[in-house]
């Protein structure tokens, strides 16, 4: 007899820990670990104006929920 294995795998959803705002409603998520380091993060705010933002999972944002007020 042969040792059965697995064959299913389980999908999970990404926790996204930072994002940044390209442009007006154009805004892009990274999980921890893949964002770009601090130099990089302050080159893109000083170059393109880009501001790079550490995503708060208690303000309830942490998967694309803008809870930010519009102006």
């Amino acid at each position: 007899m042969t040792k059965m294995t697995t064959l299913y795998k389980t999908i999970e959803q990404p926790k996204y820990a930072w994002r940044v705002e390209l442009a007006a409603n154009v805004v892009w998520y990274r999980e921890e670990g893949q964002q770009p380091n601090a130099f990089h993060r302050m080159m893109h705010r000083l170059f393109f104006g880009f501001k790079w933002e550490r995503i708060n999972e208690e303000r309830g944002d942490a998967n694309g929920d803008d809870t930010r007020s519009q102006g």
